[in-house]
């Protein structure tokens, strides 16, 4: 039996590594440029009452509640599966 929690299964997803399996995927390079321009170089910051922080780069991770984040979730898992066929 094998227990799976996907709750934080969406923080270490680095944005390279998905933009590279779309291109080995056969995506059409103008989908990739829009997904890289999605994914990359997002700013957060927190805000504690009236008090903000900086804003800070995130280098990895997926935003959450949006309607790509299961297909983008999908795409890294997808190699698991060979890498589990094969082994």
């Amino acid at each position: 039996m094998l227990f799976a929690d996907y709750a934080k299964a969406f923080d270490p997803v680095d944005h390279n590594v998905v933009l590279l399996m779309l291109k080995s995927y056969g995506v059409p390079d103008f989908i990739v440029c829009w997904m890289m321009s999605f994914l990359c170089d997002r700013q957060q910051r927190v805000k504690v009452s009236e008090t903000c922080s900086d804003w800070a780069t995130l280098r990895g991770g997926m935003p959450q509640g949006f309607w790509l984040g299961p297909l983008i979730f999908i795409i890294p898992i997808d190699d698991l599966r060979l890498q589990l066929l094969t082994h």
